[in-house]
């Protein structure tokens, strides 16, 4: 932030987007079938994978169900099949000398919000506590454990120790293992699974599992994860395109020279939080909502003087469009479009659910000048998530 009242900051030297106008002009490719047939056909699958949730004999047929159908990106259509199986397996008895199945069920469950002591481990473990030299033989067990072991909370040094044990082994047998498992092996050394975005494994695994033709195999779920993968693709390719353009008008309408356009960033990291068709509506104003706040945040920092920032923080907190006659004229037109936004953010909202924007105006309004802004943004983007989505 400038220090200065009467000059303002020079504009700051910022990347053109590396996009352009592609998805201006964007134009998406039909469908072999369309939308309809397409979600027709998904809604029958759907209730061909849910009876498998059912027909499942045992513990590990269920979480090996869970698993696929979660990493295939479908878990959001069968989220109450999941939720009742999961509960189903952490109440029963499970003893298994399998690294592989002991790994998944603890890290199944400890996704979905259940307790599970890291003591499950114990068994692959020497009396000193080290982890036994034999399941470095075992590429699957080390990768489940490694995997498992990042949903590590606090002094848990039996996870700490296996996420240690189970790279170092990977790395030295990764150049030995063929695919699917070296690839899998390879992404989870970059980004364990549980911290993966879900969408981006789902164009991962959907080939590989197309290719493991083991008893885990379903060509039912394999076509639904392609035609649902699929579906929403297009769908999110004409979000982005009525994104881009709703930033184009709004960019041209408030005439800021100095800020950063990020926009397809701005969606990416909302679409990261609600890819599920459901949640279109969440999606799109929460990416709204991170360009607004980037644009405060460009504002504040780069650009605008002491004084400048000081105003425009006094015309946030009155949330009043039509008193703006003290801000400087290229703040203005800003806060105007700020205040307007979240109004039609509220529009979107049915009756019953307007008061939850109120909770994101005040996060806006009642910001700390003492927080750096960053932190403002994740607060409100948080409200978001919660309020428009309902949960």
């Amino acid at each position: 932030m400038a220090t200065s009242v009467a000059t303002a900051m020079p504009a700051p030297v910022f990347h053109p987007t590396v996009w352009g106008e592609y998805f201006i002009n964007f134009t998406p490719e039909p469908l072999q079938i369309s939308d309809e047939k397409m979600a027709e056909r998904i809604n029958q699958l759907k209730g061909d994978v849910s009876g498998m949730f059912q027909a499942t004999k045992n513990v590990v047929e269920t979480m090996n169900l869970v698993d696929v159908v979660q990493r295939l990106g479908i878990g959001h259509h069968f989220e109450e099949q999941i939720a009742t199986a999961l509960a189903s397996i952490h109440s029963a008895e499970f003893n298994s000398s399998s690294l592989h199945e002991v790994a998944l069920r603890f890290r199944l469950l400890r996704q979905q919000g259940f307790w599970v002591s890291p003591d499950e481990f114990d068994k692959f473990k020497n009396e000193d506590g080290s982890f036994v030299s034999g399941i470095a033989n075992d590429p699957k067990g080390l990768l489940s454990l490694y995997n498992a072991a990042h949903l590590l909370t606090h002094d848990e040094g039996t996870l700490e120790d296996a996420i240690l044990f189970s790279r170092r082994h990977l790395e030295s047998i990764q150049s030995s293992l063929k695919p699917p498992l070296a690839d899998q092996v390879g992404r989870a050394l970059e980004i364990p699974l549980p911290r993966t975005i879900k969408r981006e494994e789902a164009i991962s695994f959907i080939p590989e599992y197309s290719s493991i033709q083991d008893q885990t195999y379903s060509p039912e779920i394999l076509e639904l994860a392609k035609l649902d993968f699929n579906l929403l693709q297009h769908l999110h390719q004409k979000e982005l395109k009525a994104f881009t353009q709703w930033w184009k008008d709004l960019s041209g309408e408030i005439g800021l020279d100095y800020v950063r356009d990020r926009i397809v960033e701005c969606y990416f990291w909302s679409y990261t939080v609600h890819y599920e068709q459901a949640n279109a509506r969440a999606r799109m104003i929460l990416a709204k909502l991170f360009v607004l706040t980037s644009l405060l945040d460009d504002t504040y920092d780069v650009h605008a003087t002491l004084e400048e920032a000081r105003e425009l923080n006094k015309a946030i907190e009155r949330w009043d469009y039509g008193d703006v006659s003290f801000l400087p004229e290229y703040l203005k037109k800003f806060f105007v479009k700020v205040v307007s936004n979240f109004s039609e953010f509220e529009d979107e909202l049915e009756p019953h659910e307007k008061y939850r924007n109120v909770y994101n105006r005040k996060g806006v309004q009642h910001k700390p000048t003492s927080l750096p802004l960053q932190l403002v943004v994740f607060c409100v983007g948080q409200n978001m998530c919660q309020f428009v989505c309902g949960h």
